[in-house]
Order: structure tokens, then sequence, then C-alpha cells
């Protein structure tokens, strides 16, 4: 029973018994309000009865799991462990698995659930410089260079995370028609007021689409062809929203509107965006504007740039805003995502990762950049790298030297995505060849250290995928490298947190029959180790083809054409080596390429043009010479 005086004014007795009085609705809303679970476990200690009320509370759980999460993320995991969205115990595995993040595995059976038809996955997932954003029970892939592509409006593929299909939607009726992009960057964002809501719809996540270039495939009907690689007008002021009109994503519908304020408004292209403050404001770091643009100054020289464009949609206003603390360069080809820094106080950053320091045109590239993580606080706006954290002592152990942090190889054009309080890199490329163990990276969000991740087993799809998109979970799109240059493809895959056991033991908690049931960790493995022990050992050693594998690093070649002109071309160094060993046992008759001659051709152009390679090299005068032979031959 309650007594007149406070709460805090009682004895500690008195204070269990007050809580212990509280009903479950009441002890639900406490523990919402304290958010963060140290306090929830700590007000939980105080008394048994209200334990078992705040463990078996589906809205605390359920809660706790879409903030850490996101509610897309939520979902695919349900579907995925096959389990009841009215069950607590899901969603507190689900926040418990979150919590650790040290053990995925890639959802196989669920990606061949989702592709369906063949016939879709080419048209649908075959792209590189396209986005993968996460909105309602939808992943929305966008745009992107899509060479044997035909469509003249911006390409819009669906993945359907809770039908588990993958959807080729088409526009509804009163949509606007956007021009095709490429290097264009997109966050879910909610409805804004000023975009009526139809009736008898239920308002639903916005994909934000900014900027880009233009990728040299047909405009819309009315609209000015552009130049391949020229910037979209409008730049960044230009606010594109797609919205699916339908429920099961058979449709979608296109809003454009203008916004104002301090933004480049002449283009822009290889940025990054993400919403905060819950989807009603964006921040846009990094990428490239035309020298022309009031806002190159800004950006000229990279090493100096302090700032980010935030927009205010409900608004729709820009603003420049200047950043303090250990900033990082201005970018390009970078990834970057935004996460929740505090549950407790809702405040939301902006992690930067990688990418090159240079300007870098949209079909070109730079060198590698440091791979060293910068966070922004959303809320001051300043930054704070790991060395502000070894400062603090809040970077590792709580002993008086920080201990040694490793740094991945720098790379560019990677995908990420966050799960709770860990980002997860996968693929990319960079100067030098990424190491088999580094394809897959996992960043502690709090500490900004680095450890290698090594998922149970591998993707059912191609295994390494440079330029590759990622959102809640879902990997498509990249390109791989054939004999005559890169080319986009059709990937598709699921990587997912591990189930854990309800209570601890696999055997009495099978789970769903796929491939991330619980299960049984080796005798002294737990976490990533369990998981590399689990998929076989080192994945240096796998004997499988690997995608990345150091024969197939790229080298450039240029050779001369019989008009005398020159060209570069990008092949694998294992091809090159081949054809090498062919000239000389057949004393410079080379007879290759006789057939197919205007896809290799096409592949040269598409490789001299889009120069998303893993690696590159030089090679010597009797190589060029061998292939100066073959292009006559070609040509």
């Amino acid at each position: 029973p309650l007594v007149d005086r406070p709460l805090v004014d009682r004895p500690l007795v008195d204070r269990r018994m007050s809580l212990d009085a509280l009903p479950p609705e009441c002890s639900e809303c406490v523990a919402l309000t304290l958010r963060e679970p140290r306090s929830i476990l700590s007000l939980t200690a105080s008394c048994r009865t209200l334990y078992d009320a705040l463990r078996s509370s589906r809205l605390l759980w359920r809660t706790l799991c879409l903030e850490l999460l996101g509610a897309p993320l939520v979902d695919l995991h349900l579907t995925a462990w096959g389990c009841s969205g009215a069950d607590p115990r899901f969603f507190r595995r689900l926040y418990r698995a979150a919590s650790r993040g040290d053990e995925f595995v890639y959802a196989n059976k669920l990606r061949s659930e989702m592709i369906g038809d063949s016939e879709q996955l080419e048209a649908a997932l075959a792209a590189t410089g396209h986005t993968s954003t996460g909105a309602g029970g939808f992943v929305a892939l966008v745009g992107g260079w899509r060479p044997d592509c035909s469509e003249p409006v911006l390409q819009t593929a669906l993945v359907d995370l809770s039908r588990r299909r993958l959807r080729h939607p088409s526009l509804a009726a009163g949509s606007a028609t956007p021009a095709r992009r490429m290097r264009h960057a997109a966050c879910s964002v909610a409805r804004p007021a000023w975009l009526p809501l139809p009736a008898g719809q239920r308002p639903a996540p916005l994909v934000l689409v900014l900027g880009g270039a233009a990728d040299g495939g047909p405009p819309p009907e009315g609209m000015p062809d552009l130049p391949r690689g020229a910037p979209i007008p409008g730049g960044i002021r230009r606010l594109l929203l797609l919205e699916v009109a339908a429920p099961d994503g058979s449709l979608v519908k296109w809003h454009e509107t203008e916004a104002a304020g301090q933004a480049p408004g002449g283009g822009m292209w290889h940025h990054q965006a993400g919403s905060f403050a819950g989807g009603t404001r964006c921040v846009v770091f990094g990428g490239d504007v035309p020298p022309d643009d009031p806002e190159f100054e800004h950006i000229a020289h990279r090493q100096h740039a302090r700032h980010v464009y935030v927009l205010d949609l409900p608004t729709r206003s820009w603003a420049r805003v200047g950043t303090s603390g250990s900033a990082p360069s201005w970018r390009s080809l970078h990834s970057a995502a935004v996460f929740r820094a505090d549950a407790a106080t809702r405040r939301d950053a902006l992690v930067v990762l990688g990418g090159s320091d240079e300007h870098v045109q949209p079909f070109s590239s730079g060198p590698c950049d440091d791979f060293e993580p910068r966070v922004l606080s959303l809320t001051t706006f300043e930054w704070h790298g790991p060395a502000d954290l070894d400062e603090q002592g809040a970077g590792g152990s709580s002993g008086s030297e920080p201990p040694v942090r490793w740094t991945p190889v720098p790379r560019m054009r990677f995908a990420v995505g966050v799960y709770g309080q860990r980002l997860v890199v996968y693929s990319g490329h960079g100067g030098v060849p990424l190491p088999t163990r580094e394809l897959h990276l996992l960043l502690d969000l709090r500490s900004l250290r680095w450890s290698r991740l090594a998922p149970r087993n591998r993707p059912s799809s191609l295994a390494n995928t440079p330029a590759a998109a990622m959102s809640c979970g879902v990997i498509a799109g990249g390109v791989q490298m054939g004999y005559f240059g890169i080319r986009p493809c059709p990937k598709l895959d699921v990587l997912l947190l591990a189930e854990p056991p309800a209570d601890g033991d696999p055997a009495a908690d099978p789970g769903a029959a796929w491939e991330g049931a619980p299960r049984a960790a080796p005798a002294g493995a737990s976490g990533a180790r369990h998981a590399e022990a689990a998929s076989g050992g080192d994945d240096d050693d796998d004997e499988d083809e690997d995608d990345d594998d150091d024969d197939d690093r790229v080298v450039r070649v240029n050779v001369q054409s019989s008009d005398g002109t020159q060209r570069e071309l990008l092949l694998p160094l294992s091809f090159v080596v081949a054809f090498m060993r062919q000239q000389e046992s057949q004393q410079g008759e080379g007879e290759a390429g006789g057939e197919g001659t205007s896809e290799e051709e096409a592949g040269g152009e598409a490789a001299a043009s889009e120069e998303e390679v893993a690696t590159a090299s030089s090679v010597g005068d009797a190589a060029a010479d061998a292939f100066a032979g073959l292009m006559r031959d070609l040509d």
C-alpha cells in the first residue's frame, strides 16, 4: 500500500514492498521509462514478483528490440527464427542475441524463398552504385549503374520481409517519374505533414533519395538526355520520396519536391545520408559537387572540411552545420550509418568509415583513406574517434594503458549494416587485396574496436561482391570481375543474428529448422570463435573457390587498337598469366578471342569506365605488346 512519504525517503524494505504492489502494467511503464537495460536489471533485483512480471512482458522486450534493431530487422528475424510475435521469449532472446552481437549466419533457406521467380533476379539485383534502405516491412533497392536495363525511370526493387518475396513493382497512378541515377544517397524517413496521406491508408516510413549522377541509361519521356556521369540537376535540394503504395509491394509512388537552404543544388554524388530525430531530420556527409556550385568552396580542401548538411524534413530546409572534435577528412566512396548511441536519452550518432579523401568523378575511383571509425553526435555535432575513447578510458579495459587496437585493411565501396551496437562491414576493395578473413568485419560502436567476423556458414550466392549495398540484413547487388571487365551481378543474401537457446541449453530448445538455430558450442569455444569453429575452421584454408583469391587480383593493361587509339583494360592477374604463357608457347601466334567479340569489347569498355577494382598493379611491355596483338585480332 502507498503511504504519504515520498518513495525515496522510505526504508529499503518499504520501497521493495511498494514496487511489489505495482500492477504489471505500471511495472512495464517504469521499465520503459528507464529503457537502459542495466537500470531495468537493477529495478528487477528489488523483488522476485517484479522480476517475473518484467521477464514475461512482451511489451517491454518488444519495445527494447525495436529501439535496438528497428522494425524491419525485428520482423526479418521473426520470420527466419520461425517464432510467434505474441511470445515474449522471442523478443527476449533476440535482444540477448543483439546485445552480444558476435554470432551471425547466412539465412540461405530464407533467401531461396525470397528470390522466387529467377527471371526477376537479373533485372532487380544486378546493379552497382545503388542504395538499399529498410522502410516498414520492405527493403528498397534503388537505382545504380545497370548497363543491361532499358527502363527510363529510376529503377526500384522491393524485398518484402514478411512475405519473403522479391518484388519488381509498377508505378502507381499519379507517380512522379524521376530520372535514372547512381552514386546517390538514401535513408528512411517519417512521412511529413505536407505530404497528404490517402484516405484509409496507415502512415508508413518513406525512402528519401538525394542527388546522384546519370548512369547513361535512357531518360524518362519529356526529360533531357543527360550525358553519362553528369550530376542529376537539383543536387540534394531536390527531394525524392518513395512510397510503397500497395500492401504487397506491387505498386510504388514517387513524390518530388524542392527544399531551400544551404546545400548543393547543382549536383552531388558519392555522399552518404542517414535519418535521425525519429525520421524527421536527415544528415549528409561526404561526396562531390561540381566546381561551379557555391558549396564547392567548403569541400575544395577536403582535409579541412568541418561541416555536415542537415535537412529538416517538416520545413523542407537545409542547413550547413559546423562540427567540432576529431573530424575525418571529407570523403567519397565511403560508408556511413546512423545508430542509437544512447538508449536512455534516445540520442543518435553517425559513424563514418573508409573511402577516399580525393575528389572523385562518378565513374572513377581514388586512393583509400584510413579505416579509422569516426562518430558524430547528432545532438552536439562533435566528432570522436578511437583515440578520444582511449584518452577517456572508454575504449577497452580499465587499466592504465588501453589495449592495442587492431585496424583492418582500408577499403572503399563496401557495405555496412547496423545490428544494435554493432556495425557489420561486408566486402569492398582497396589498394591491396583484402585478406579472406577480413571479408566480414565487426565494429563495436561503443568502444570503436574492430574484430573479424566469421559467419557460421557461407552465403548461397556470390561470396564476395564489392560495391554491394546492405540494409536490415539484406545484402544486394555489387560487382564481379570477368575476363574483360567488371559487371554488376544479381546478388541477394540475408545475414542475420544466430538464434540463442532459450535457457542456455540448445538440446532443450532446438529452435526453428534453419541455419542459425541454437546448437551446442565446441568445448572451449564461444562467440565469434564458436562461429569460426562451426564453419569448418579458417576461411583461408577453405577448399571452395573464393571470389577474392589472390589469383584474381586485377591488373591494368594499356593496349593500342588498330586505329592507334589507346585503351585501358582491367583484367584478372590469372588471365594475364595464362595469356602470356599461351603467347610464349605459340611464339607470338595469338589466336585467342576469336568468338564473342562484341561482348568482350563491351566488357572492356565497361571496365575502363567503371573502375571498381579489387586491387591494381602494372604489367610490363611484353604483356602490353601481347594484348595489343589480341586487340588487333578482336578489331
